[in-house]
């Protein structure tokens, strides 16, 4: 099978569908390390974003300016491990994904000018829109295109489901507000997909774990019932400042400073 041609199938199909066919070009990059990699693209660009978790099977580094090609690296691993899981594709989604997510934001608020974009206020709420918005589409595709992999609802109510919230209550009780909500992200992105295929069984997030309703609250139904509103990129700057209001009100506080920090800090997995 030839990966690459897939990989470029993919990346078309999602460009059409976006509307920028022939805008966008991406520059794949696989890699041994991740984190080496991230390094020498952000050092290019003269950024400071830091890297060090390996654990990721792919990265987007946005270049310059739109008009440049917009860098994802993926993990040798993915393939290595392709045939066993199909991985790869699943990560390719996700990532291209974020590239169309980044692409339309910084030229629709940013005249293109992704420096500029990186340092604005409102920036970490993108970046948390479209975790939610990759991880949504990418587990759609994977689940449509994989369906032998997931198996019937039983499968995923007794299996999927408490696998992933052990995993969640896993990172609440061991980790720091910036993994946290990104981790959150993650899990409600992917129980919306859970929801739409099976509503009557996960409608008012039955299968939500408590700890994660104990430490959200009455936010959990605000930051969920975002992203049902707002499943296309938002055009109103307002709705980003929303959902960053959304985030500082969880129970782990948050404040304008931090986000400026974790502005410096993270990474777009």
């Amino acid at each position: 099978m030839d990966i690459i041609y897939i990989i470029k199938l993919i990346e078309k199909s999602i460009f059409t569908e976006n509307n920028i066919y022939k805008d966008l070009e991406i520059n794949w990059i696989f890699t041994d390390d991740l984190s080496v990699e991230y390094k020498k693209y952000n050092e290019k660009y003269g950024r400071n974003q830091r890297f060090t978790d390996n654990d990721y099977n792919g990265i987007v580094i946005p270049p310059k300016n739109i008009k440049e090609p917009f860098n994802i690296l993926i993990d040798n691993k993915e393939l290595d491990n392709f045939g066993k899981d199909y991985m790869l594709f699943c990560t390719v989604y996700h990532e291209l994904t974020h590239a169309v997510d980044f692409y339309k934001y910084c030229k629709l608020f940013f005249n293109g000018n992704y420096d500029e974009m990186l340092k604005s206020n409102e920036y970490y709420a993108f970046y948390i829109w479209t975790e939610f918005n990759a991880k949504k589409k990418s587990y759609i595709f994977y689940r449509k295109y994989l369906p032998m992999a997931f198996g019937n609802k039983e499968d995923l109510i007794n299996l999927e489901v408490p696998k992933k919230n052990k995993m969640l209550e896993e990172v609440i009780d061991s980790t720091n507000h910036v993994e946290l909500i990104y981790t959150i992200t993650h899990y409600l992105a992917r129980y919306m997909v859970w929801e739409n295929l099976f509503y009557d069984d996960f409608k008012d997030f039955k299968y939500v774990p408590d700890k994660l309703k104990k430490i959200m609250g009455s936010n959990l139904k605000k930051f969920y019932i975002f992203f049902k509103k707002n499943k296309y990129l938002p055009k109103d700057k307002a709705k980003y400042n929303l959902l960053l209001d959304i985030i500082k009100s969880i129970n782990l506080e948050i404040t304008l400073d931090e986000v400026k920090k974790i502005n410096n800090e993270v990474s777009y997995e």
